[in-house]
């Protein structure tokens, strides 16, 4: 049975909420993986 996510982070483009390193970290701060491959913003929610 999994546990409650260890980190969450909300990505900094459309403000998802990205649990358990399944983020992308860049300078600017982390990204959903959409936002980091460079999908247009709001096109994956």
């Amino acid at each position: 049975m999994p546990g409650p996510p260890r980190r969450r982070v909300n990505c900094m483009s459309c403000g998802e909420e990205v649990s358990d390193g399944r983020d992308v970290m860049t300078e600017e701060g982390p990204y959903c993986r959409p936002c980091a491959a460079g999908t247009v913003k709001g096109a994956h929610q």
